[in-house]
């Protein structure tokens, strides 16, 4: 039976043939997580979506004596992880009673920019957009207000890391909310403490969000920081938290002035706002896409499930390729058998026929 050698070029191609396929599977993997981030949602939501609302909501408490301003701090557009496109999401807000809105996308400030345009073309009287961003680690996320350009989180998650960040954000005059610590500490987060962040120089704590009220941060509410509330939105449901403040005009420049002073009221109703937006339509865009998004959440899961997880994941990968390595030198050997019987066979045929 004829030997296989192996010859350095065989090995040379070997390792070629492994680099390469690192390099198109960290390609593939890294595409189709992007895909499943940021690529289209799996559904719309149609021009009528808002038509349901009976009217603009008002909460009970509000006192338009007192306050002329009611802003939602944290919430999200298709930019991010949200379903609703940025002139969406001010409809939602104006449906909820809101007349102002920081959005704040995961970590860019694209789906706030083009709000702040569509709001100041088309509900400059009645809306204001304040440009944000929802800086989003796997420590802590902190929400900036009143950004000029976006602050991305580094490689690390020091104490130090969030502190420049925090020092960034207060460089270009925007405003630091830390966000809902109760959810944050649910998620096992090695989230710094509340007295840390009041020393780090935080200068709102987001009160309520969704229908959450953080008690425990109550002690903290002193100067600063201040209390803030978020619907943290990012598809449409019922409202339960306000910000009410007053401001002498109504503009941009106004609002951020009043939450640079921390004049703000918070509302909490239980009951809240209904939310009758109507639901969602299929998306063919993302049914295209969807073995592709499918297998980008894979990925995600198992890269941030555990480090068991993730190793396994690994293993299965490179496994396959060494099944395939393996079934390669099987052909090869096979080949090779079947090759040298047929040169057995010319050879006696042509004894024979000498």
């Amino acid at each position: 039976m004829p030997k296989i050698s192996i010859s350095p070029i065989e090995v040379k191609k070997f390792f070629g043939r492994l680099i390469a396929f690192v390099i198109i599977g960290v390609a593939i993997i890294a595409t189709t997580i992007l895909v499943a981030e940021f690529g289209p949602p799996d559904r719309i939501y149609g021009e009528d979506a808002f038509n349901a609302f009976p009217s603009n909501y008002v909460p009970p408490e509000y006192n338009a004596s007192r306050h002329n301003v009611l802003l939602d701090q944290h919430s999200h557009t298709i930019w991010s992880d949200g379903v609703l496109t940025p002139e969406q999401n001010i409809i939602w807000h104006i449906k909820h009673g809101f007349n102002a809105a920081v959005i704040t996308d995961h970590n860019n400030i694209q789906g706030a920019q083009e709000a702040q345009r569509i709001a100041r073309e088309k509900y400059d009287s009645i809306f204001k957009v304040i440009i944000g961003e929802e800086w989003t680690t796997s420590r802590i996320h902190l929400n900036f207000l009143g950004l000029s350009s976006v602050i991305i989180p580094g490689l690390t998650n020091t104490d130090d890391d969030i502190k420049a960040a925090i020092g960034a954000a207060h460089d270009q005059g925007a405003l630091v909310t830390v966000n809902h610590i109760p959810w944050s500490l649910r998620q096992g987060m090695d989230h710094p403490s509340r007295a840390e962040l009041v020393s780090w120089g935080i200068d709102f704590i987001e009160m309520v969000n969704e229908n959450e009220y953080d008690n425990e941060s109550e002690p903290f509410l002193l100067d600063p920081p201040c209390a803030i509330t978020g619907t943290d939105m990012h598809a449409p449901a019922d409202v339960h938290g306000w910000t009410a403040l007053w401001v002498p005009e109504f503009t941009e420049q106004a609002i951020m002035a009043q939450l640079a002073i921390r004049n703000t009221t918070i509302i909490y109703n239980h009951t809240g706002s209904r939310d009758y937006t109507k639901p969602p339509m299929d998306n063919p865009a993302y049914l295209v896409l969807k073995p592709v998004v499918m297998f980008g959440n894979l990925f995600e899961d198992i890269a941030t499930d555990s480090t068991l997880t993730l190793v396994l994941g690994l293993s299965y990968l490179f496994g396959a390729f060494f099944v395939a390595e393996a079934l390669r030198i099987v052909k090869r050997r096979y080949w090779a058998v079947v090759n040298a019987k047929e040169a057995e066979k010319r050879r006696k045929k042509a004894e024979k026929a000498a």
